[in-house]
């Protein structure tokens, strides 16, 4: 098939039970883009609609592996069969992207008076594959606004995962005008795409020089060769002691190492460590606590090291710890170059929870401020959702009563404020849109999932004191102040909309409803 790009979108249909075919597009005898779809054009679900400006001005042919009968249209304005971001299992009070996978945060910053986020996106299915870079804007990390897919597969490989820093300095000497260059640093999947067969993993950068609309592949890439290890996930941070960037690294099994640079284009390896049961996706960074700077090493399931950094070398001060007890929090980013103003770390994770027949799937938790807190003499991370999301908190309902009882549930999701004291050291149970769990006292803990799940609760004076955060398709759970928490899968049954506690205790329950953040 020709195809004569003058329109911006290609008009791609897709089967979720078609087999998958690959899509090639060539212009003359080079392949310049290549894809997995689930292609049916006889039978589709629904549309993708794929940018092809890139490529505007251009023909290009495409083939099908295998063959198959097919036809592909442009079109300049996408027409969905249902209006997106008012699907049934859309959530309320979480970004999502508009269409497609996603996955990993990536290139979490603080820009120009704007939180950006990238992440890992497939625009042509709601699997996982054909790896790009979607980029997202807010005001207030509560509303967001998808813009145009930052990184697009290139001869080096698919967007993996990355991270962004602000080169206030133009230490890399790219600055054209007004705009500090915006640098992404991301790793190159090679051998995910016909593209790039036997092509290995390396790792690259990307900038903007005009406010992050439009981004450049630098022309030395890659900024770290190939180490042979399938090695991703680059994440870049400052150190205003040592004076210099670091730059971590997963490498395989449990390791990682650490590079340094002092103008963000060539590195220097310094160290390599193991962090325990834990991978991918690291992230490094500094957190103050009684005037003393730590540094905090995690992974992608929130197992975390706390220690020092000093020229290069990180020192963990105590064994590995976790933060995270739930089954749908993964690959965890911070966000970089935020106003020492605002003096916090804000994080954001990934949820994996699988949205059944949507045009979209994956999306996002609630995003956390950090901390170090203390327990039993040791230091700790705690994470509580940021003081953004009572912006979208309507009218309150309180509650102060003897369990068991029933309190009602509006709207799509809630934020809930819970203190549980039992009596008699008996334990409590709690139900909600189908979610169902009980704090056991003796224990200390949370479990669910009939017990074979559980999750510190730090009970004081034997009270419990929990926020629980919903929506369409989890629950978050935070202890405390946050010093264990839970992202649990928790497709909304929303017939059994109340809040509903047994056993004997006494309830003090605030319960907010959330407005819809993609209604105008």
């Amino acid at each position: 098939m020709i195809l004569n790009i003058e329109k911006r979108y290609l008009r791609v249909p897709i089967c979720r039970t078609a087999r998958m075919k690959h899509l090639c597009f060539y212009e003359g005898e080079k392949l310049v883009f290549d894809a997995d779809v689930l292609l049916n054009c006889t039978a589709p679900d629904f549309y993708m609609y794929y940018d092809m400006s890139r490529f505007i001005g251009k023909t290009l042919s495409v083939k099908v592996i295998p063959e198959v009968a097919f036809d592909l249209e442009m079109t300049d304005t996408p027409e969905y069969t249902e209006s997106l971001y008012s699907e049934k299992y859309r959530p309320a009070a979480h970004y999502s992207s508009s269409t497609g996978w996603l996955n990993d945060p990536n290139g979490l910053v603080f820009y120009e008076g704007k939180y950006h986020m990238f992440h890992q996106h497939n625009p042509l299915g709601t699997g996982w594959g054909n790896m790009h870079w979607a980029h997202a804007v807010s005001d207030d990390l509560v509303h967001w606004i998808q813009l145009d897919e930052a990184l697009f597969p290139d001869d080096f490989g698919t967007m993996f995962s990355g991270s962004a820093i602000v080169d206030e300095k133009n230490i890399t000497g790219f600055k054209e005008n007004e705009h500090a260059p915006l640098l992404l640093y991301y790793t190159a999947a090679g051998n995910n795409s016909y593209m790039s067969y036997d092509k290995p993993f390396t790792q690259c950068l990307a900038y903007s020089t005009d406010g992050g609309k439009t981004f450049r592949k630098y022309d030395k890439n890659p900024v770290i060769a190939a180490l042979g290890y399938c090695e991703r996930d680059p994440k870049i941070v400052y150190s205003e002691q040592d004076e210099c960037y670091y730059l971590i690294i997963y490498l395989k099994d449990n390791s990682y190492s650490i590079y340094s640079s002092t103008d963000l284009l060539n590195f220097t390896l310094c160290q390599e460590f193991v962090l325990d049961v834990d991978n991918e996706c690291p992230d490094l960074y500094p957190l103050d606590k009684n005037g003393k700077t730590y540094w905090v090493v995690s992974g992608a399931k929130a197992c975390y090291l706390i220690g020092t950094l000093e020229k290069g070398r990180f020192t963990p001060l105590q064994a590995a710890k976790k933060l995270h007890f739930g089954n749908c929090s993964y690959a965890a980013q911070t966000f970089s170059d935020v106003p020492e103003s605002d003096g916090r770390r804000i994080l954001i994770s990934w949820n994996g929870t699988n949205i059944p027949d949507s045009i979209f799937n994956g999306t996002f938790n609630t995003p956390v401020s950090l901390s170090l807190g203390e327990e039993n003499g040791k230091l700790c991370l705690c994470a509580y959702p940021v003081k953004e999301l009572e912006s979208i908190h309507e009218q309150c309902e309180s509650y102060d009563l003897s369990a068991p009882f029933k309190a009602p549930l509006k709207g799509k999701a809630q934020d809930i404020f819970l203190e549980i004291s039992p009596k008699d050291a008996q334990n409590v149970s709690l139900s909600l849109l189908g979610f169902n769990a009980v704090v056991n006292t003796s224990r200390g803990t949370l479990e669910w999932d009939e017990g074979r799940s559980s999750m510190p609760l730090y009970m004081k004076n034997g009270i419990a004191i929990i926020r629980i955060v919903t929506d369409t398709n989890a629950i978050e759970i935070y202890a405390d102040k946050g010093q264990a928490y839970a992202c649990i899968t928790n497709i909304a049954d929303y017939t059994l909309c109340n809040l509903e506690f047994s056993g004997q205790a006494q309830i003090k329950a605030d319960v907010y409803p959330l407005k819809n953040i993609w209604k105008k």
